[in-house]
Formats: C-alpha cells, sequence, structure tokens
C-alpha cells in the first residue's frame, strides 16, 4: 500500500499546472500570466475586467510589485455660510472630499443618496485610488500606475483628470510607454444583461499633459444612455427586447443603458536619469462636481505632490474638488 501511495504522489509532482482564469472579457489567463499581472500591481478586479489590448501588451512582462499606497476617499456636504464666506458665492449645498479609512470604506453603503440627510453614513460619492511601483527586470524599467475606483458613482459626469507625479531627479517617462483608460459596467434594461466595457483615451478623444514630473489625462467619464425601442403588435419580432413591451397597438419606449461600476487607470514606464533617489509616483486625481468644457478653457500642469495644477478661470477651478494624494516610492532603487 506504502508503494502505491509513493507511485501515486511522484506522478502528481510532474502533473503540470493547468490553472486557467477566464475574465469577464473571456480572455484565458494563464497562472503565469495572473501573477505577471498581479506583480505589476493589477488587482484581482482589474485583470477580471481587462481588456485584450492590456492584457497582451502586460501579460509576459517579469516584474515585482515594490511600493503601493491605497487612499479612501467619501464626499461630504459643505453649508451655504461656508461657500459664500470663502469664495464670496452662494450657491446650492456643494461638497468637499474628505480622506476615511479602509474599514469606513468597506462599511459606507454604495448606494448613491443626494438629496438624502444622512450623508454621514451614505456620503454621495465613496471611491479609492490606488498608486503602485513595480520593476520591470526583463525591461529595466520602473512601472507606474494610478487607478480610481468608484464604490459609487458620481451624479456629475464630466471631464475629469488623472495623473502621476514622479520624481524627475531620478527617472523619467518612456516615450510611448503611457496609457489611460476607463473599465465600466453597462446594465441593458432592454436585454436584461450586464456587459463589460473598456474606453482607451488617445490624442483624439481626450486631453494629454507631459512634464518634465510626470503625466496627465483629461477624459470625458462614461455616462447613462437611453435608447428608444418600437413596438408594433402587427409584427412581434420588432420587439428585441426581454423587457415587457408597450401593451397594444403602436408604440415606443425609453429603456436605460445604466453604468453600475466604474474605474480608470494611468499607468506608464519609468527610465532611470540620475543617481538621485528614491524613485517615486505620486497618484492624483480631480472629479468635475459640475459639467466643464475641456478646450480651450482648462489647462493642466503636472509636478511632485500636489500633482495636479488647473490653469482655468477661477469658477472652473472650483467646478474640481480637491482629494490627497497617494504616493509610491522606492527608497533603494535597483536598475
Amino acid at each position: 500500500m506504502k508503494k502505491i501511495l509513493l507511485i501515486i504522489f511522484s506522478l502528481l509532482l510532474f502533473i503540470p499546472n493547468v490553472f486557467a482564469f477566464e475574465n469577464n472579457n473571456g480572455i484565458i489567463i494563464s497562472e503565469v500570466e495572473f501573477d505577471n499581472l498581479t506583480n505589476l500591481g493589477f488587482s484581482y478586479d482589474e485583470i477580471s475586467n481587462m481588456s485584450e489590448e492590456i492584457y497582451l501588451e502586460n501579460k509576459d512582462k517579469i516584474a515585482e510589485l515594490i511600493s503601493i499606497d491605497t487612499k479612501y476617499y467619501k464626499e461630504v456636504y459643505i453649508d451655504n455660510y461656508d461657500n459664500f464666506r470663502r469664495f464670496n458665492t452662494l450657491t446650492d449645498n456643494d461638497t468637499i472630499i474628505v480622506e476615511i479609512t479602509e474599514d469606513e470604506y468597506n462599511y459606507l453603503s454604495t448606494i448613491s443618496t443626494y438629496g438624502n440627510v444622512d450623508t454621514v453614513n451614505n456620503p454621495s460619492s465613496i471611491k479609492k485610488m490606488t498608486t503602485s511601483l513595480s520593476y520591470d527586470s526583463s525591461n529595466h524599467v520602473y512601472f507606474a500606475k494610478n487607478v480610481l475606483t468608484w464604490k459609487s458613482l458620481p451624479k456629475t459626469r464630466s471631464h475629469d483628470i488623472l495623473a502621476i507625479g514622479i520624481n524627475n531627479a531620478a527617472t523619467e517617462v518612456v516615450s510611448g510607454s503611457e496609457r489611460a483608460y476607463s473599465n465600466y459596467t453597462i446594465a441593458d434594461e432592454c436585454l436584461c444583461i450586464t456587459t463589460n466595457n473598456t474606453k482607451a483615451y488617445t490624442a483624439t478623444n481626450s486631453v494629454w499633459k507631459k512634464g518634465a514630473s510626470g503625466y496627465g489625462v483629461i477624459f470625458k467619464l462614461p455616462n447613462d444612455q437611453n435608447r428608444t425601442y418600437t413596438w408594433s403588435s402587427l409584427d412581434s419580432s420588432s420587439w428585441p427586447c426581454v423587457a415587457s413591451h408597450p401593451s397594444y397597438g403602436l408604440g415606443s419606449i425609453n429603456l436605460p443603458l445604466t453604468v453600475q461600476t466604474l474605474s480608470s487607470t494611468l499607468y506608464f514606464n519609468l527610465a532611470k536619469v540620475g543617481n538621485t533617489s528614491p524613485v517615486s509616483a505620486y497618484g492624483s486625481y480631480r472629479h468635475a462636481k459640475k459639467n466643464v468644457s475641456v478646450s480651450p478653457s482648462i489647462g493642466i500642469t503636472i509636478q511632485q505632490s500636489p500633482v495636479i495644477s488647473i490653469s482655468a478661470s477661477v469658477q472652473t477651478q472650483y467646478n474640481y474638488d480637491t482629494m490627497s494624494d497617494t504616493h509610491a516610492q522606492v527608497l533603494s532603487p535597483q536598475w
């Protein structure tokens, strides 16, 4: 019996690892590739919703996750008098962003509650930001990444700003390595399904700003939409939806396409330019609390923390919230 067990154990040692992970976009990811992506700072949720383009670009990189910093935030109301005293304007109740603990972030409801008086336990929006640095030994660069994840979605979805500031005495951004995109899910009430979507931000659909101290991008957040469907009782095939059609005769109905989850990511590679330490990545995000126009009203400067400086009218600057930066760093970098 012992001999049989020994043989079985010996055979098990030579059985190859067949772990495979299929993400929400149908991409089959091997264990080695999953580990590679994790070591670049991609979370389980990010890998689950990763597009094929981002997967193919990063799956074979051999890296070590060196530093990661996550902060949590909620939006709370301030009163009219405070607005008037600070800005000499009297508007509807406005909001500010405050940093919270991870425990509070996990406790708070994910339901957006604009108009709800319980803004302590149910603030109008909740989010977290994670900035990471990994050393990519296959290319001898540091991989800097910043991701903003909404736990409850913001009421306004206009042009937001995502950036990473760096220590430009030690590193510089590798030209062409920059990527920015949003991952989001949409609930389709017609077909009663939820779909995964990725929107890449390029020079044609967003505004990129590169400086000696980092990179930033101004981009339009995906928003809810309505789609009109028409029904004719004379042609039952005219109704494409799983949802119920109008009761009789001819008719049409608007059914929503609703954004349910949303995260936005920026990353790039850092190359060595000097012997100065440390290697730093300062994560930063500015959310537009009101609808704003990108051009020509907004200009941004990318610097070390605070990373984002907005060049615009006082009112436009006031339309953006302010939240504390994250900071990943490597004190003794390897190259």
